[in-house]
């Protein structure tokens, strides 16, 4: 997945791999459905597309996605989306420390290998950046697979969105970039959608049998 979105973002602007990568939460939904067996309502398939409406209405995508380098963008999309099922497949089984070693293991070794081809010193000043770089990956990945553990990956899904108002707010306090007015509204319909979702385990049936531990 890393290495199809970095190769992607070699031949297209920004703003449109990471439109495209968007289509994760959809491909996570439908590979939870199709290999997980997960239930998912008609609800919740609408609040997911929603989402990803305003994902769009955001980032308006141009012309750019025209170009066959979109193909990385979506084998990213689509490995990171089979990262997650797994995650949750094996989520029963493994303690989520382990699923996070071997993940960074196999990335490392692989890596490995590449590294004298590419190869750029760097400078020591930049080794705090590469700590904090190091410690977000780790803790982003330990607490994806901590909800994939407790929850059922279609239900998780929509919140993959959220990482758009991470995004405005770090460029908000450290770039000083407010967003517009067009990002704030898809930025309330993705949040709305969100809360949807999330609130959808409340309003269960009471004979309706839970399928997670937070249920």
């Amino acid at each position: 997945s890393t290495l199809c979105n970095f190769g992607a973002i070699s031949f297209l602007p920004l703003a449109e791999v990471k439109a495209i990568s968007f289509v994760s939460p959809l491909l996570v939904t439908i590979f939870a459905v199709w290999l997980l067996k997960e239930h998912v309502s008609t609800a919740r398939w609408v609040a997911i597309l929603v989402g990803f409406g305003a994902t769009l209405f955001i980032i308006r995508p141009g012309s750019a996605m025209l170009n066959p380098a979109v193909l990385l963008a979506l084998g990213s999309a689509g490995c990171y989306s089979l990262y997650q099922i797994l995650t949750r497949r094996i989520g029963g089984e493994d303690d989520q420390r382990t699923s996070l070693f071997y993940t960074a293991l196999v990335g490392f070794m692989i890596m490995t290998f590449m590294l004298p081809h590419v190869w750029k010193q760097p400078l020591w000043e930049d080794a705090p950046l590469f700590l904090l770089l190091g410690a977000a990956g780790m803790s982003g990945h330990y607490l994806l697979i901590k909800a994939l553990e407790l929850e059922r990956a279609s239900a998780l899904s929509p919140f993959g969105y959220s990482q758009l108002l991470w995004i405005a707010l770090a460029g908000w306090l450290v770039f000083g970039d407010f967003p517009d007015g067009h990002s704030l509204i898809g930025m309330a319909i993705i949040v709305a959608s969100g809360l949807y979702v999330a609130w959808g385990h409340k309003v269960m049936k009471k004979d309706e049998e839970p399928d997670s531990a937070i249920e």
